[in-house]
């Protein structure tokens, strides 16, 4: 699980004692923020597959790192 939904489940717990009107807003935000880490999971193993020996080691690191860098929230 990322620092995003980690932090969105956080907020949605505590919304469901003290800002009920505000529940499904942290709902949705979950949903969209699942669906770009599938996505982005989904693009590093395309990467992964598709990666040359001849590209520089960086793009060989992103496409390794699976989507998910340590210590990056975006």
């Amino acid at each position: 699980m990322s620092l995003v939904v980690a932090a969105l489940m956080h907020g949605a717990a505590r919304a469901e004692a003290e800002w009920p009107g505000l529940v499904q807003a942290f709902r949705t935000a979950l949903v969209q923020a699942r669906e770009c880490e599938f996505r982005a999971a989904n693009a590093s193993e395309l990467a992964l597959t598709t990666v040359s020996p001849s590209y520089p080691p960086l793009v060989r690191d992103l496409a390794h790192a699976g989507g998910y860098v340590e210590g990056v929230a975006s």
